[in-house]
């Protein structure tokens, strides 16, 4: 995955959670992105 990359220090996630409340509204947009980082630190 993209976090493996050792180059890789920080994501920019603002237009991914806009963009994606436009259909599900901000505050599902952002669970489910606090939800993807939950995983992906597992």
């Amino acid at each position: 995955a993209l976090a493996a990359i050792p180059e890789i220090t920080e994501f920019n996630i603002g237009h991914n959670i806009i963009s994606r409340s436009i259909f599900v509204g901000l505050n599902q947009a952002v669970g489910e992105m606090i939800e993807a980082i939950s995983k992906s630190e597992k």
